[in-house]
């Protein structure tokens, strides 16, 4: 690489001789600064003129998050089919039951993608067994003296009439939601849940990336990405509803709800606007009068915000957690006499658990054909109705 060396001013006056000094800076200065040597002048944004770097100038692989803008990749801006399989973030979960093991070997549990979910798949652990899944799960909770969640959730019923050891699977692979998570300071990989019965029988497994209780969590609607790199998850609240004031104050309701409706819509035309002032301050080629005008604005959106009913929030750990006692674990059809257990993530064998589910592989088999002993408790804080449990391999 070329070394840069200024040309001084006693260099260059009227008086001062051409020496191969004065020569050599003048024929490897330009070659120092295309090569970006220390010490040489930049190539700044405001020399390149705006359409002027096509495509196939481009290396593949050069362009990453941090050098698109926050909100200039919108809808309009992908083109048609331009999305795959492979753009997806996705993630796969999967639950079990043995045979013999539930009530009419049936047992109704959740899916780990609700919503965001593709249709799941089963397998038995016998290839002459044939264990069947449905939608209807009414006779199961009555037979149990269970109750539905009131929210929305993916239930699915898992009827395992097998024999003998044999084990039931289902599985899905759902778009992925916001890992990590952590509950209190313990950070979180795969959510790995073991039901087990009043003699330490598994029953039932289940896992997956993200925790049953995501599926009523704020869904992302902004990121931004932040000055270190880091990205921030934003989401708008929904304007809180009240049934109580339909029969008593229907007229000023209906006002006051629409309000908040519209600050809903405001707030992300807003916020979009504010993203876009923002990368313009960052950029070099205005001058100081317009950065004032675009900071100005900026000051001018946030004060307007303040002044909302609704308002946009962050996505913090403490909000994926906020309905974690809602849908505390995927076992809906258990009995009060069995356990739900979590493997810790704490034990020395869970980072290898995450790489076998990340492998592919079916943790829930290895607890279901005994190669996982579940040890005991620990004092770690859980979701209600479970225990975070040590493990081990046998």
């Amino acid at each position: 690489m070329a070394t840069y060396s200024a040309v001084s001013a006693g260099e260059k006056d009227a008086d001062s001789p051409i020496t191969v000094s004065l020569i050599d800076k003048l024929d490897q200065n330009p070659l120092a600064m295309f090569e970006g040597a220390a010490g040489a002048p930049k190539l700044s944004a405001a020399a390149i003129s705006d359409g002027t770097l096509p495509a196939g100038k481009i290396s593949t692989g050069t362009i990453t998050d941090q050098q698109v803008a926050n909100n200039t990749l919108t809808q309009g801006t992908i083109a048609d089919n331009a999305i795959g399989q492979g753009e997806l973030k996705t993630a796969q979960g999967e639950a079990s039951v043995n045979a013999g093991s539930t009530t009419n070997n049936d047992a109704v549990l959740t899916l780990p993608g609700g919503q965001y979910g593709f249709y799941p798949q089963m397998r038995s652990s016998s290839p002459t067994k044939y264990p069947t899944f449905n939608l209807s799960s009414g006779a199961v909770f009555q037979s149990l003296s269970a109750s539905y969640s009131t929210s929305f959730v993916t239930y699915v019923t898992l009827d395992n009439s097998l024999s003998g050891s044999s084990s039931a699977y289902i599985q899905q692979r759902y778009i992925q939601a916001s890992p990590p998570y952590k509950i209190q300071s313990v950070d979180f990989g795969p959510f790995i849940y073991v039901l087990l019965n009043e003699q330490g029988k598994v029953l039932s497994t289940w896992q997956a990336i993200d925790p049953p209780w995501w599926l009523l969590a704020p869904t992302t609607e902004r990121k931004v990405r932040q000055p270190d790199g880091t990205i921030k998850k934003f989401y708008t609240e929904f304007a809180a509803f009240d049934k109580s004031q339909l029969k008593t104050n229907l007229k000023a309701y209906k006002a006051h709800f629409k309000k908040c409706c519209e600050e809903r819509k405001e707030i992300k035309r807003l916020k979009q606007r504010e993203s876009h002032l923002l990368n313009s301050v960052l950029k070099s080629k205005l001058t100081d009068e317009e950065r004032q005008a675009a900071q100005d604005e900026i000051q001018s959106i946030n004060a307007q915000l303040s002044t909302f009913e609704v308002q946009e929030k962050e996505i913090t750990t403490e909000t994926k957690n906020l309905r974690m006692n809602d849908l505390p674990h995927p076992f809906m059809s258990k009995k009060p006499t069995d356990r739900v257990c979590i493997l810790s993530p704490l034990e020395s064998d869970y980072d290898f658990v995450s790489d076998l589910l990340e492998n592919g592989e079916s943790v829930g088999e290895l607890l279901n054909e005994g190669y996982i002993k579940i040890d005991q408790e620990t004092d770690l804080m859980a979701p209600n109705g479970c225990k975070i449990h040590r493990f081990s391999f046998k």
